[in-house]
């Protein structure tokens, strides 16, 4: 049986998907710009840090409609900061998997077992 909370999270995302395809293509870009700017103008800049993608991604699926060159730089400055972010999680995440493959190869050799035959049981 499916536990309360994710049947009611079912239910929002299929209101949310119904909402969204009631507005039209034209007019999606200018409601993703509108969010954009509701949350950036809301938002601390701790409040930013934390959800720097989801702001970036609203002005992304809605540059199409900005016009000042202001608004442009501050969205262009948004999203270098959110491909830093990417780029340093992203690092992060590739150095875990250096260390643990380090690791494994440093287990299977331990059973004397050559680095291609490690390569192969731990790709499994």
């Amino acid at each position: 049986m499916e536990p309360e909370n994710r049947k009611v999270q079912r239910l929002h995302d299929r209101i949310q998907q119904a909402a969204y395809s009631l507005i039209s293509d034209a007019h999606r870009a200018d409601v993703h710009l509108r969010i954009g700017r509701v949350l950036l103008g809301s938002m601390t800049s701790d409040q930013l840090a934390e959800h720097l993608f989801d702001v970036a991604n609203q002005f992304n699926q809605g540059v199409a409609g900005l016009i000042d060159r202001g608004e442009k730089v501050q969205v262009a400055t948004v999203d270098l900061r959110a491909g830093r972010k990417a780029k340093a999680s992203a690092a992060y995440a590739s150095r875990r998997v250096r260390r643990i493959w380090k690791l494994t190869k440093q287990f299977w050799r331990s059973w004397d077992l050559p680095a291609s035959r490690c390569q192969s049981i731990a790709l499994r």
